[in-house]
């Protein structure tokens, strides 16, 4: 986000996702992935999945 000199409030407002939802990716707390809000966030970034989101083992 800081490379697209965005905040979390004008993203959200950008792709029509919450706040609350962007901010859990960010700081990297959220247990599941919204299908969605993943397509808006790497079609925002141009990114893939797999460049946007990072699969660790548990």
């Amino acid at each position: 986000m800081e490379a697209e000199e965005i905040n979390i409030a004008q993203l959200s407002r950008k792709i029509s996702v919450t706040e609350n939802a962007i901010r859990g990716y960010v700081k990297n707390s959220f247990n599941r992935i919204d299908c969605l809000v993943a397509i808006k966030l790497c079609g925002y970034f141009d990114v893939s999945f797999g460049e946007m989101f990072l699969i660790k083992d548990i």
